[in-house]
């Protein structure tokens, strides 16, 4: 049988426990319970862990709605069902960036980097605490790599962290003092398919520009990716996906940057400005674009016609 939903609201990159109960009216003990994601938001790789018992958790990882579904079986082969549906809504950020690659891949290790320029003609890779560039090198408030626990360790930071009046705090310092205004990248994901976001609460006005560096494939290959824009909580942009290739390694020269956007933002709302036309992405390699940002009206070297 189905019970009534529960329906839950709260943001997103926080984990939410998942309560469920059993309960046979012939006394059947139960032998077997399994919690699934029956709905996410594309590219989530969210899962229930554990899935195989009553109690379970999620970490929502990307904003959208998620719908869980626990399925119980007694001895006798009956089956009972319910559901929970998580809204992992607007993170209070005015302006929030999410990238996620190779969704649902297996053995994929890759790292591909998400960044964010406070102004078109300032320069990618302008890292320090004043960077004109929020990316890994700076802006991070938990990297999957090294200290703290992995992964997990920054997955509990960072739900610890909205479920904090403050939230996250910003990294880089755009406009003294450091607050609402300045970048954060919630997490630096150098382990496969992501989530990376780059959030700011309350944006001055101006045109923030949206990059992607493909910075190591670790044996992957070519890598899918896609970005989505929110503005005010709302999806402003969906980028579909795009395929970025495995060429040089450990963000050297030769690696691909994709210079996705402009964020044009004034009075509080924003306009997206595309880089690219239809079918020819604004891809060069990341020594160019270090240098002189990738030309406009070319892919990889290649005019548009």
């Amino acid at each position: 049988s189905m019970q009534t939903e529960v329906i839950r609201l709260g943001k997103p990159l926080a984990i939410y426990p998942l309560e469920g109960g059993y309960d046979d009216p012939d006394g059947d003990p139960m032998v077997r319970a399994a919690w699934s994601v029956r709905e996410a938001p594309a590219g989530s790789s969210a899962r229930p862990e554990p899935a195989d018992a009553l109690r379970s958790e999620v970490f929502a990882d990307l904003q959208g709605a998620y719908l869980l579904e626990l399925e119980v079986e007694d001895s006798a082969g009956q089956i009972g069902r319910c559901t929970t549906r998580i809204t992992a809504e607007t993170s209070g950020d005015g302006l929030r960036i999410e990238l996620v690659w190779n969704a649902g891949a297996a053995d994929d290790d890759s790292d591909v980097d998400l960044h964010l320029k406070r102004a078109p003609n300032a320069r990618w890779q302008a890292s320090g605490d004043r960077g004109d560039d929020c990316h890994w090198r700076n802006c991070s408030v938990c990297s999957n790599e090294g200290a703290g626990g992995g992964e997990a360790g920054c997955r509990q930071l960072l739900s610890d962290l909205n479920r904090s009046p403050q939230g996250p705090p910003p990294q880089v310092l755009w406009s003294a003092p450091l607050d609402d205004d300045d970048p954060r990248l919630d997490l630096d994901d150098v382990q496969g398919q992501g989530p990376e976001n780059i959030n700011i609460r309350r944006p001055r006005d101006g045109t923030y520009r949206v990059g992607v560096h493909y910075w190591d494939d670790d044996g992957f290959g070519d890598s899918t990716v896609t970005v989505r824009i929110f503005c005010g909580g709302e999806l402003a942009r969906a980028y579909d996906p795009l395929v970025m290739r495995a060429v040089g390694s450990n963000g050297d020269d030769d690696t691909e940057f994709w210079e996705v956007a402009d964020v044009v933002w004034a009075g509080g709302a924003c306009r997206i400005q595309d880089l690219g036309a239809a079918g020819c992405p604004r891809i060069c390699d990341n020594g160019t674009a270090s240098v002189t940002g990738c030309p406009a009206g070319q892919t990889r070297g290649r005019a548009c016609r």
